[in-house]
């Protein structure tokens, strides 16, 4: 985006195509950290989910075990 900036300050708003070259730069990390952030996601919601299950299988357990 900062070169966006610099081409709007040399050139002007009349130049739409060399602030596009710089839009495009600028979307390519902000799609990779997109990817990470929704990876990272995915990977909590599934941790957690495992989590919730296992607490659930050990309350049935020690439910088990306790009123035998």
């Amino acid at each position: 985006m900062i070169e966006v900036f610099e081409v709007l300050a040399v050139l002007g708003t009349g130049n739409p195509r060399a602030m596009s070259t710089g839009v495009a730069k600028a979307t390519i990390p902000t799609m990779a950290g997109m990817t990470i952030a929704l990876s990272g996601l995915f990977f909590k919601f599934d941790l957690a989910n495992r989590v919730e299950r296992y607490q659930e299988e050990a309350r049935n357990f020690l439910k088990k075990t306790i009123t035998v």
